[in-house]
């Protein structure tokens, strides 16, 4: 901001005569991956180039394979190799993410002189990269956690059981060493919650270097609708009349505990005729995809008339706005932003 003086939680990013240059990193596929964390770091991107900042994205490739440079809003967004999903993979994972931090750093060492912040989302991977190069160049670099298992599992409980040996441990704990030191050696270590601000001061993160900035919703789409304007909107999304309509909106993955409230579905329909659940969503995207199963729950169970697949969806807030409940059965979360 630069018309007053900035308010509890907001980025201050000072710019002189010459916008400042920013180089946003994450192993998230930022748009089209459909995940939270590549929502916000896309939402907060953008807000940042609309303020006349200069900000390039740098991102893993998607599978399918999208353009390896475009450009969507005012954002340039390059996606580098290796491409698709490396959570929960074991070993095969290694030598491929070992090829991306080698190129990113490549990147951020021959390009040092085009941008003057590095911003970073992510504990696992970049950071390892990214921060050496930024201490060596003289470069600002900024971090936002976006969860407390990035620090607590620098490789995936799911990756570690696929390894399944002492060395594959001992990797680990390799890994949170070295998170550990480059952590130290950011300018600046973003937390979106409490939980997560404990835990970097568990780890010996100065306080002066933490900024608590929750991550937001935008509540002019987020917001009640009336009466008139939610009867009608129930009616187009296909509700049934009379029903108690509860919504389940994000990824369909086992962690997010989908499956979990499927099967629990039952007993709460016995007790409540009148409920129908509606899920909004799609699990393309994650590691523990559990979309097939959950539709081979359905018609097993004969739950076709209590329970629609919407799918993926980008008019989330409709449905929110005409239900009559939420349900979050989700196993953890670094930052509820459905429940926000």
């Amino acid at each position: 901001r630069h018309d007053s003086a900035p308010r509890r939680g907001e980025l201050v990013v000072a710019t002189s005569v010459t916008p400042t240059s920013i180089y946003w990193l994450t192993t998230e596929f930022f748009p089209p991956e459909t995940g939270g964390t590549g929502i916000i770091a896309s939402r907060l991107a953008q807000g940042l180039a609309e303020r006349n900042l200069a900000i390039q994205i740098i991102t893993r490739q998607t599978l399918p394979h999208s353009a390896s440079s475009e450009h969507i809003g005012q954002l340039k967004v390059r996606r580098i190799r290796p491409a698709g999903r490396m959570k929960g993979v074991g070993w095969r994972a290694f030598p491929a993410m070992l090829g991306f931090i080698a190129r990113l750093a490549v990147v951020l060492a021959s390009e040092a002189r085009r941008y003057d912040v590095v911003i970073i989302s992510g504990m696992k991977t970049i950071p390892l990269a990214a921060i050496p190069v930024c201490r060596l160049f003289g470069k600002k670099c900024a971090i936002r956690i976006e969860s407390p298992f990035e620090i607590a599992e620098p490789i995936s409980a799911e990756s570690l059981d696929l390894m399944n040996n002492i060395v594959g441990r001992t990797l680990s704990r390799l890994l949170k060493h070295m998170q550990k030191s480059v952590l130290l050696g950011a300018d600046r270590v973003i937390a979106i919650s409490d939980d997560i601000t404990n835990v970097l001061l568990r780890l010996g993160c100065p306080p002066s270097r933490i900024t608590h900035i929750p991550n937001a919703i935008d509540l002019a789409k987020f917001k009640p609708v009336s009466v008139s304007e939610r009867t009608a909107l129930r009616e187009r999304l296909g509700f049934p009349p009379g029903a108690t309509v509860v919504v389940y909106a994000g990824r369909l993955s086992r962690a997010k505990g989908v499956m979990m409230l499927l099967e629990t579905w039952p007993r709460l329909l016995a007790a409540h005729p009148s409920l129908f659940l509606v899920v909004v969503g799609s699990g393309r995207d994650s590691w523990d995809n559990c979309e097939e199963d959950i539709a081979e729950f359905i018609g097993a169970n004969n739950l076709g008339a209590s329970i629609a697949l919407a799918g993926h969806s980008d008019r989330v807030h409709e449905y929110f706005q005409a239900a009559d409940l939420y349900v979050s059965p989700s196993d953890y979360e670094g930052f509820g932003l459905s429940i926000v």
